[in-house]
């Protein structure tokens, strides 16, 4: 039910709207108000963060459209008089400088800011977290508040097969909508809405502004500038997002509505019914398809990775290869007609190989010379380099002691068997890139991986309308009571004809020998009624006689 309430929403797709890199974006929008904390937790149960407004125009222009399409005026509503959470928070860093960071663990810059003051609000005041309000300007806000908020998800284009050119929303789903439609209009015009953003503190004591997906907050990315002083130098260490998507600091103990926002690199699995693997499984193991998708999400060995399997009476049949997303691409070389079995393939959103992913000069300086550096392991095993961790957000860091020097090529360690890091020498801006290889996505998560048909989230609203109507409606012809009546008893098995037969000849010598019993006596009541038929004749006959004499 949870799944079915999760995914019943409009899905459609928006060209012309400027989205994320992969170009398409779900937004799940909770109205009911929550701390920052339980904002952001609830938006890692989706495998999401708190939205982050890194693009304050692209992410106004997806939510104003989605809000008249198909929240009716929801958001508009709740952000015309209140705030929602962003991801946008202050933390530490190990250095101990405060760092403003989204909840995808990216650096806020105020290029994506409407309000130039954010930042210096978030590290000099004492509130940690940020919301945003009209405008999509960000506040400073206290983590303690309760605020709506916004979780979002990019999706890769190839994930529901649309061309690679297209951008914009392919989802849009309102958690916890009221039943009043009001009510649910006016969410955005009387409250807030949790974001990521918030402030925190690393272990070294610093203070940093942080999203929820762990990336820095930039002023950049923020409509109110003042948010990031209002975060570091106020109490509140979440912050709202309002009207206008201005961020406020908050206190994240406040209850808000808030929007999870599915990270990149989760796992979906395709069923084709009808399909089968034209090999034998690489490995078998006992469960249902649940247990099959978390086992096939996880496994990988060497140079190969699960991208298939198939549940079958109990059991799991895992199908390896190295080549990402194979059975996707090239289904007929690998997959068989089998009206008896059901293909699940793996389709990951993210975590191919980011070209150009500039690193800070100073800490490529740092990195060749102490002959180490931080790899910041997200999901899908996308790796960047940076001064600060995500640790205490749920994913891990480690260090490769390994010195590299410019020029030299690439290099491997044990620890990440399934990337190879190539050090290129710093550009004249001084910067250097930093690549991988090609490998699509291991999906590493922690919670178990949906096994979705796209089908049903390509349905248009009435479809899944008019689906979700006809699995509530009873019919009454098709229920235990009416099955009854219309039921008789009907048994094919000989042993229970050669039964019914020697019933009916009991049957037949009870009955027929209570009437062999009963001759007699009937046999005197026809005597008897022909006796007095005959006697009534004959005083009819004598009275006649009378009459004719007299």
């Amino acid at each position: 039910m949870r799944a079915r309430l999760l995914f019943s929403a409009c899905i459609f797709c928006i060209s012309g709207v400027s989205g994320s890199p992969s170009g398409r974006t779900v937004y799940n929008l909770h109205n009911r108000p929550a701390h920052w904390a339980s904002a952001r937790a609830t938006c890692a149960g989706y495998d999401a963060h708190l939205v982050s407004v890194e693009s304050a125009q692209d992410l106004q222009a997806d939510l104003e459209t989605l809000d008249l399409l198909d929240w009716d005026g929801a958001f508009q509503s709740l952000m015309s008089t209140g705030r929602i959470w962003t991801g946008l928070h202050r933390s530490r860093s190990p250095d101990g400088q405060d760092a403003l960071t989204w909840d995808t663990c990216t650096t806020f810059t105020s290029a994506s800011s409407p309000n130039g003051n954010i930042e210096a609000d978030l590290v000099s005041g004492s509130d940690f977290c940020t919301s945003m309000a009209g405008g999509f300007v960000l506040e400073a806000r206290s983590c303690d508040q309760q605020l709506p908020f916004i979780c979002q998800l990019e999706l890769e284009p190839s994930f529901l097969g649309k061309g690679e050119n297209t951008h914009g929303i392919i989802a849009i789903f309102l958690a916890s909508p009221s039943p009043n439609r009001d009510r649910k209009k006016s969410l955005m015009t009387t409250g807030r809405i949790w974001t990521g953003l918030h402030r925190s503190r690393s272990p070294d004591g610093q203070d940093a502004l942080t999203w929820d997906t762990c990336t820095t907050f930039t002023s950049a990315s923020s409509p109110n500038g003042n948010i990031e002083a209002d975060l570091v130098s106020g109490s509140d260490f979440c912050t709202s997002m309002a009207g206008g998507f201005v961020l406020e600091a908050r206190s994240c103990d406040q209850q808000l509505p808030f929007i999870c926002q599915l990270e990149l690199g989760q796992c979906w699995f395709l069923p084709l019914d009808g399909r089968a693997f034209s090999r034998s499984p690489d490995i078998v193991m006992s469960g249902d398809a649940r247990d099959c998708a978390q086992a096939c999400r996880n496994e990988a060995s060497g140079d190969k990775e699960c991208w298939g399997f198939v549940a079958s009476n109990g059991n799991c049949e895992l199908y390896m290869d190295s080549a990402g997303h194979v059975f996707v691409r090239d289904p007929t070389s690998h997959l068989v007609s089998d009206s008896s079995s059901t293909a699940h393939v793996k389709i990951c959103t993210g975590g191919n190989p980011m070209p150009n992913l500039q690193i800070d000069a100073l800490r490529v300086r740092y990195f060749l010379i102490e002959g180490f550096v931080d790899l910041l392991v997200v999901f899908c095993l996308r790796v960047v380099v940076r001064s600060g961790a995500c640790g205490e957000f749920g994913h891990s860091r480690t260090r490769v002691p390994q010195l590299f020097q410019p020029g030299s090529g690439s290099a491997y360690h044990p620890s990440f068997p399934r990337f190879t890091i190539h050090i290129f020498p710093l550009d004249p801006a001084g910067h250097t890139l930093l690549d991988w290889n090609s490998g699509i996505c291991y999906c590493d998560c922690e919670t178990p991986p949906a096994v979705l048909s796209p089908d049903y989230l390509l349905s248009s609203p009435e479809e899944k309308a008019e689906q979700i109507n006809s699995e509530l409606l009873v019919n009454p012809t098709d229920t235990s009571k009416a099955h009854r009546r219309l039921s008789c008893a009907d048994d094919p098995r000989p042993s229970a004809k050669s039964v019914g037969s020697v019933g009916i000849v009991l049957l037949t010598i009870v009955f027929g020998g209570l009437i062999v019993l009963d001759l007699d006596v009937l046999w005197r009541h026809l005597k008897d009624i022909s006796n007095i038929k005959q006697q009534q004749q004959h005083q009819q006959q004598q009275q006649q006689q009378q009459q004719q004499s007299t």
